[in-house]
């Protein structure tokens, strides 16, 4: 994935990301799962990674 790293952390609306080329220095690079899916066969419920 680009030769970065990344990192995944665990938020209360969601799940925060993070790269790093150096393992040192990390820039957030967004959030993930903070928004109901649209599959129409159920809604998974996001819970904490694991």
């Amino acid at each position: 994935m680009g030769g970065y790293n990344w990192m995944i952390t665990d938020e209360w609306r969601g799940q925060g990301v993070y790269r790093s080329d150096d393992l040192q220095t990390w820039e957030r690079n967004g959030i993930i799962l903070d928004q109901p899916g649209r599959r129409c066969y159920g809604q998974p419920t996001h819970d904490h990674i694991e």
